[in-house]
């Protein structure tokens, strides 16, 4: 079996590596594991959809790659009827943070500090469309910061960056600087989402400090090529469910701030299919495009 990996080495990758290994142990079968990152996902995704259906060949999907690019810009494939929905794998929320070293100690000073330099700050994100990057847009506009966009190709290039100065914050899902936070290589001043983070419970959300709409879930996936037989799915998404609810698994999520994404196919597709339909107007109203 072979699993299409869309995106480059990362906390996030590794949750579905993990996730994928125990697949694997249940259906006694090795699975393949070939990246093909770049584009937001779009590369990896495309090659799926172009996969022949035989059940051997699937990969992992995510928000950018299946909701939001497909707003934004005419793709090679239709997230809805090129692809065999499996099931979620996991969600997680965003923060806000600034290096550990920054004078920067709260979401004022981070504004104060925009408004300070002509040019504004550098943020960074792992590609156009990516949930950072649509997050932070928001954040833009909403608080008024100056803020100019640096795309990665994924998130460990924008985290290198933003630890050597080269961008000035990242507002980043929780499991990429889990990690680190807990380092104390970075400091956290917001979450963007509807309430505070068990790992963070001293970080204030977006909107405790007045920006109620900065708040935006994240999530990765699996899928296959449409056309591959109901038996074959129905089996991988079994598998997913069962990997997931397993205690190492969950655990391991628990511990960077995700939470297992437990889906059936039809569950999955109607997750995509409501994320889309929620940024086809919300996007547009934002003023965001795929060019930011």
């Amino acid at each position: 079996m072979r699993c299409i990996l869309p995106f480059p080495d990362g906390p996030i990758g590794a949750m579905a590596r993990m996730t994928l290994d125990r697949m694997a142990r249940r259906l006694h079968q090795p699975i393949a594991y070939e990246y093909r990152p770049g584009a937001t996902g779009t590369i990896g995704s495309d090659y799926i959809a172009r996969a022949k259906p035989d059940g051997y060949t699937f990969g992992v999907i995510g928000q950018a790659s299946h909701a939001v690019l497909p707003v934004l810009r005419d793709l090679p494939y239709d997230p809805l009827k090129d692809f065999a929905p499996i099931g979620g794998i996991a969600s997680f929320e965003n923060v806000l943070v600034v290096p550990a070293t920054s004078s920067i100690r709260s979401l004022d000073d981070l504004i104060a500090k925009a408004a300070s330099r002509e040019a504004g700050l550098l943020y960074g994100s792992p590609g156009i469309g990516s949930a950072v990057h649509l997050l932070t847009e928001l954040m833009k506009i909403d608080t008024g910061m100056r803020l100019s966009h640096v795309p990665y190709t994924g998130g460990t290039a924008s985290m290198t960056d933003l630890l050597n100065g080269r961008v000035d914050l990242l507002l980043v899902s929780l499991p990429t600087v889990a990690d680190r936070l807990r380092r104390g290589q970075l400091r956290p001043l917001a979450m963007a989402a509807a309430e505070r983070s068990l790992l963070l419970p001293d970080v204030p959300t977006f909107a405790e400090l007045g920006y109620p709409r900065i708040r935006l879930s994240t999530w990765i996936g699996m899928a296959a090529p449409d056309g591959i037989p109901k038996e074959a799915l129905d089996t991988l998404a079994d598998t997913l469910n069962l990997s997931l609810q397993e205690p190492e698994v969950a655990g391991r999520f628990a511990s960077l701030g995700a939470t297992p994404l437990i889906d059936t196919p039809d569950l999955f597709i109607n997750r995509i299919a409501s994320d889309m339909a929620w940024l086809r107007e919300f996007l547009p109203r934002m003023g965001i495009t795929g060019q930011q």
